[in-house]
């Protein structure tokens, strides 16, 4: 049996050459050593907390193995303060930063009015 990996954007699919729609425990394990469980995770449609949404899509850059492999998210003020300078944040990226705000130290919420501006600018009007 062949297995492989397409790489669809960000979601890789995993599949074997027979196409079937059921794997083996073995070939389960091999794929999270090689891709992780993050991946598992966003593949399997799992709704994720605003840390787990900031940590996927920032850990590339800062914490890239404890989140692929063990969903180990990254500290709060930090995703804050990622979300603050990535000028092309999403209006979810943003979203979720605000849904931190609560369990952020003093300091954090007074960037709050700036991420509500941004999430007006960048949220589509109906």
């Amino acid at each position: 049996m062949t297995t492989g990996v397409h790489d669809q954007g960000e979601s890789p699919e995993i599949h074997d050459a027979h196409r079937r729609n059921q794997a083996d425990a073995g070939e389960i394990c091999g794929f999270i050593n090689q891709y992780g469980l993050a991946m598992l995770l966003r593949r399997c449609g799992a709704e994720l907390s605003p840390v787990e949404i900031l940590t996927d899509h920032y850990a590339a850059t800062h914490a890239h193995p404890a989140w692929r492999y063990q969903l180990a998210p990254m500290n709060a003020d930090v995703l804050f303060r990622a979300v603050r300078e990535d000028l092309r944040a999403s209006v979810e990226l943003i979203a979720a930063a605000l849904a931190l705000l609560p369990g952020l130290p003093a300091e954090c919420a007074a960037a709050e009015d700036e991420l509500r501006a941004r999430l007006e600018r960048n949220t589509p009007t109906a």
